[in-house]
């Protein structure tokens, strides 16, 4: 190593450590676990909780990465800020039978069936509106009747 000596001194124990803790595989700690000072139990404590805090953050990166991926392949064909595909996408996960029929597979069906509503609820105020046309045209006809002016009475 670079740190030792030509006539093989060995390093002190402070740089052993480091070269322990941040060394390849062969490096090979010559310290005596049992006799070890403050400041190399310091070091040793300051490695450990490095290296302590590198794992967190992998385990953080790899949970991250694991739910992306998971929301990707669960809801990856929909919006996640569209509310009416989100609508769809749960009543997609919960009906998984065939025989319910989506009441929003897609915006146009729905607005489909608003017209649709729409239309029918025309028909139906139409047909009201007739009647009531109708049951005016006869009152004013009994009201005519009785004032014998049937041709001229706006009453």
């Amino acid at each position: 190593m670079a740190s030792e000596g030509a006539k093989g001194e060995q390093p002190p124990p402070l740089q052993t450590l480091l070269t322990a803790g941040h060394g390849s595989v062969e490096t090979k700690c010559e310290l005596n676990m049992d006799n070890l000072s403050k400041p190399e139990l310091l070091t040793l404590l300051s490695i450990m909780e490095g290296e302590l805090e590198a794992r967190d953050l992998v385990i953080e990166a790899l949970r991250a990465r694991r739910k992306e991926v998971f929301l990707q392949e669960h809801y990856g064909h929909f919006s996640m800020t569209d509310p009416f595909l989100a609508l769809q996408r749960d009543f997609e996960s919960v009906a998984g039978h065939k025989e319910h029929r989506a009441v929003s597979a897609s915006p146009i069906t729905v607005l489909e069936a608003v017209m649709a509503h729409c239309r029918k609820m025309q028909e139906r105020m139409s047909a009201q509106l007739a009647a009531a046309e109708g049951r005016q045209k006869r009152v004013r006809l009994y009201v005519c009747f009785k004032c014998r002016i049937i041709t001229t009475c706006n009453r």
